[in-house]
């Protein structure tokens, strides 16, 4: 074993794994060299041998605290979070301040979304070792997810003074909160990031995909155009870690373009996701004649009925590994012709896979509908109903717009029998007008609240109803905004508890008398799901393609009843829907009548191939 160790040490790891593998075959019953055995392949990334080996020494020695903590990681990397989640408690329950296991913890907490509980673990793992970087870090960032930015502040900073100059840093400087205070909030934040990132430089980032989350993501729910700034990120990134700049062989030089043209098709949220449910439509579509079709998931792969429709129809499914370079190396392998990224911004590893050129076309879509800065891509698919006038100066990338078409996605339609529960089952109030707002919390701008309040002052029997979110303390940060701005109503804006089911979410939507959409960013997959029922959405377009989506359903239908001109036109809009019941319905069965065009229109695969086609065409000229 000492030998092995001073191999691996000498970063001879194919010399360490031959010594351990020979003294396991020879003392079987020895824990420590299953144990060293586990952690070279751990070390490698082959998950599967380390767990093997993780398995044994734990089954011989049942104390071997390292070796389960260990095992929850390897476990963590493959998926068995459930499992993972045992092994680190059995760390707790045999040494109950193991900083590394209770750190693990919450990084499982957290990506369940139970962030206060990710908070609670955190804490614990600084306690017990007040010099552990990685629980500083974690605790700031689940902090400020929380809503609670002065502390998560605090926590990242303790962590740069661990680490000077690193991740801790980007953290605190490119965090942008859930909730704004403040439109003038806004500004400051913007402007404080802008000033850093004019003269920042940061190194030490080994594996930006794990190291760095995309925690500027709430930019785009400013209202703000956001070109320069997420193109000065971009280049920020590209500086700082020069390793992203990765190009696959098959790209370099011009290439004879083959009669099928291989697409890759790029998310983490290929499920049942907005941006899952946006893609399954056009995967078993799009002509195989022009395109041969690889839905490429990021690891861990959800299992649920959408994600297997996207796998089953795809003419290959391939799961990229959760790490950069392992990454780029499969994605390389499968030498695309183009790489269509279904949304930049949401998920760290998309992100910077996106700095390399895997394909010698590469273009994103509207499942985060804003620029993403990165040079390497080449096109932004969008519609012509959703754009302005200008819109491509929106972009970094080049602006292709599908012509004639609602929505740039083969939407299937909402399955409206679903919606089986009672107005009041539910959750509203029976003799209550229900104005409801199914939009996630961060998507309500401050400028949103003083149109809510002009509602709800405009009609007594009216009640505002809001989604809770997933962290109680993002609920509680907004709830405050609205006691201070609006006082004298915001106790009729009442928070719902997220729907237990599909079943009961539609209902909501079938039981609410006017759908309000939030100002600045519109709803996507929610408007599609509302129109469905034929709800009158009341929006306010902005000025950019993100804060129009439903204005250009309404335009495909030919439906203007509900498209407000100002702030105030829009409390005007709500309010006549809200208290005029013969003008609602005739609203709604006009859009009842004519919603037809948003869902399962062939012309958007179609139009979607062309502009892939032409996007592959205009790269190689």
């Amino acid at each position: 074993m000492k030998a092995a160790l001073e191999a691996l040490d000498r970063n001879s790891a194919d010399l360490a794994l031959e010594l351990a593998a020979g003294g396991v075959a020879r003392f079987p019953a020895h824990a420590e060299l299953h144990y060293v055995c586990g952690s070279i392949h751990q070390a490698r990334g082959d998950w599967n041998a380390a767990h093997g080996y993780f398995a044994r020494t734990v089954a011989l020695e049942p104390d071997h605290t390292r070796a389960w903590n260990d095992e929850g990681c390897v476990l963590h990397a493959l998926g068995r979070l459930a499992e993972a989640r045992a092994a680190f408690l059995k760390v707790v329950e045999l040494d109950a301040r193991h900083a590394q296991a209770l750190n693990n913890l919450g990084v499982l907490a957290a990506q369940a979304g139970a962030v206060e509980e990710a908070c609670r673990r955190f804490e614990l793992a600084c306690a017990a070792d007040p010099s552990f970087f990685s629980a500083h870090f974690n605790l700031g960032r689940a902090l400020k997810e929380s809503g609670r930015n002065e502390e998560g502040d605090a926590a990242l900073q303790r962590a740069g003074a661990l680490q000077p100059g690193g991740r801790a840093e980007i953290a605190r400087a490119l965090s942008v909160p859930t909730i704004l205070d403040s439109a003038g909030h806004a500004q400051a934040i913007r402007a404080s990031m802008d000033e850093w990132l004019r003269s920042a430089r940061v190194s030490g980032i080994a594996d930006p995909a794990r190291e760095i989350e995309p925690t500027w993501f709430c930019l785009a729910y400013h209202g703000v155009d956001d070109t320069a700034l997420y193109r000065r990120i971009a280049d920020f990134f590209a500086a700082s870690c020069p390793d992203l700049a990765f190009e696959a062989p098959h790209c370099r030089g011009p290439g004879v373009p083959p009669e099928r043209l291989k697409v890759g098709f790029i998310s983490r949220y290929l499920h049942d996701h907005s941006v899952g449910r946006t893609t399954q439509g056009v995967i078993p579509r799009l002509s195989r004649k022009s395109f041969e079709v690889y839905a490429l998931f990021l690891a861990p792969v959800v299992d649920d009925p959408v994600s297997r429709d996207i796998r089953d129809n795809a003419d290959f499914a391939v799961v990229v590994p959760n790490s950069l370079r392992e990454a780029r190396n499969v994605i390389g392998a499968l030498e695309l012709d183009i790489l269509f990224y279904q949304d930049l911004g949401m998920d760290a590893l998309s992100y910077f896979l996106a700095f390399s050129r895997l394909a010698p076309t590469q273009c994103v879509g509207w499942g985060h509908p804003v620029t993403c800065g990165i040079p390497a891509l080449d096109a932004f698919i969008s519609t012509e109903g959703f754009e302005p006038p200008g819109g491509e100066l929106h972009y970094n990338e080049r602006l292709i717009k599908l012509a004639g078409v609602a929505t740039p996605s083969y939407y299937r339609r909402p399955d409206t029998n679903l919606a089986v529960y009672s107005k009041t089952e539910a959750g509203f109030e029976d003799s209550a007008t229900a104005y409801f707002c199914p939009q996630t919390l961060f998507k309500l701008h401050p400028e949103f609240d003083a149109v809510l309040a002009a509602i709800l002052r405009a009609d007594p029997k009216g009640i505002v109803y809001l989604l809770e979110y997933k962290n109680a303390g993002i609920v509680e940060r907004l709830r405050a905004r609205l006691l201070r701005g609006i006082p004298d109503v915001a106790d009729r804006i009442r928070f719902l508890a997220r729907a237990p089911g599909i079943a009961h979410y539609y209902s909501r939507l079938k039981h609410a008398d006017v759908l309000l959409d939030p100002l600045h960013y519109a709803g996507g997959n929610t408007s599609l799901e509302g129109f469905a029922f034929g709800k009158a959405i009341v929006t306010l377009p902005g000025a950019f393609m993100r804060g129009r989506h439903t204005l250009g359903m309404y335009r495909a239908m030919g439906v203007d009843d509900c498209i407000a001109t100002s702030a105030g036109h829009y409390a005007q809009l709500a309010v006549k829907f809200g208290t005029d019941a013969a003008f609602r319905s005739a609203v709604s069965d006009r859009i009842s009548a004519r919603n037809a065009v948003l869902y399962e229109d062939e012309r958007v695969v179609r139009q979607l191939e062309q502009a892939l086609l032409k996007a592959a065409e205009v790269r190689r000229r």
